[in-house]
């Protein structure tokens, strides 16, 4: 044996790892008097050995045998697929401008012609659309006919009451009155003409007044009028110049036309021309009068 303890030592460590090729470690510890102390470390052995196959392959135990892998195949749910309706795109429409049409005029009330349909007043001068309706015609026009008939049955009734000539049908003063109510279409207002003719003017806010009805309310006037001194008291807004005008003896034909107006909300006209004019003022509608005024 080596003599220095330190060589002799060291020598059986080398010889010991050659021996059973096992790593050791010692460290050296210095204790008192100068002398050093090995102290030998248990080796850390491993069972295993990891070995790394491949470029990115995770590392495999060695000596474990890896269990087989067997793929599971897992069934994907089937998800019922619901139809969904997408309505056609839709077309726009072009709004259509429709021009205003003019607002047509009122359309005549109905036609009475039974005896039952008429009117108080129309009764009281027996007016009977069924006693003349036969002399319209076949071409005639019934509306227009039956007017005049009730004009002329109206006003000769009065004519018959004071013992008057009978008025007779002038289609030229019928034509004159349905002008003049046609200027006054739009207003309705009731204001006398300079016609060279005789005329009443009889205004109505309803749309069912008559022809009589026309005639009786100029009458009723007759219940202001003086005979005896030829003068009118009628109450203010009321005259006696449409009764004077019917019981004008020299007054002979006539000629009617009754009118609706525009807006049916402002009424109706009616307006009646006479020939010769008459209802001059301080004269007596009975007499011979019309002789004074010929130029």
């Amino acid at each position: 044996m080596h003599q220095n303890p330190l060589i002799a030592a060291i020598f059986l460590l080398f010889l010991a790892q050659g021996v059973s090729g096992l790593p050791i470690s010692m460290a050296m510890r210095r204790h008192h008097g100068g002398h050093y102390r090995f102290r030998h470390r248990r080796p850390t052995v491993r069972s295993t050995t990891l070995i790394s196959i491949g470029q990115g392959k995770s590392p495999v135990r060695q000596g474990t045998p890896a269990a087989p892998q067997i793929p599971v195949t897992v069934p994907t749910p089937t998800i019922p697929r619901i139809p969904v309706a997408v309505p056609p795109p839709s077309t726009p429409q072009t709004p259509v401008t429709v021009p205003a049409q003019p607002t047509p005029p009122p359309p005549p009330p109905p036609l009475a012609v039974g005896t039952g349909d008429i009117s108080d007043h129309a009764k009281k001068f027996g007016w009977d659309p069924l006693k003349v309706i036969k002399g319209c015609g076949a071409n005639c026009d019934l509306l227009k006919y039956l007017r005049k008939e009730e004009f002329l049955v109206a006003h000769n009734w009065v004519r018959v009451l004071f013992k008057l000539p009978l008025f007779t049908w002038d289609e030229k003063l019928e034509n004159v009155a349905k002008q003049y109510a046609m200027q006054h279409y739009d207003d309705c207002k009731m204001v006398h003409s300079d016609l060279p003719y005789g005329e009443n003017i009889f205004w109505g806010l309803r749309l069912h007044w008559t022809p009589s009805d026309a005639v009786y309310y100029w009458l009723e006037e007759s219940k202001w009028y003086n005979f005896t001194n030829l003068q009118c008291t009628a109450p203010p807004g009321k005259d006696c110049g449409h009764f004077t005008q019917l019981v004008w003896k020299d007054s002979l034909r006539l000629g009617c036309a009754l009118q609706h107006c525009r807006d049916p909300t402002k009424g109706m006209l009616v307006v009646c021309e006479y020939d010769p004019p008459g209802s001059y003022d301080n004269e007596n509608p009975l007499d011979d009068n019309n002789a004074k005024h010929q130029t």
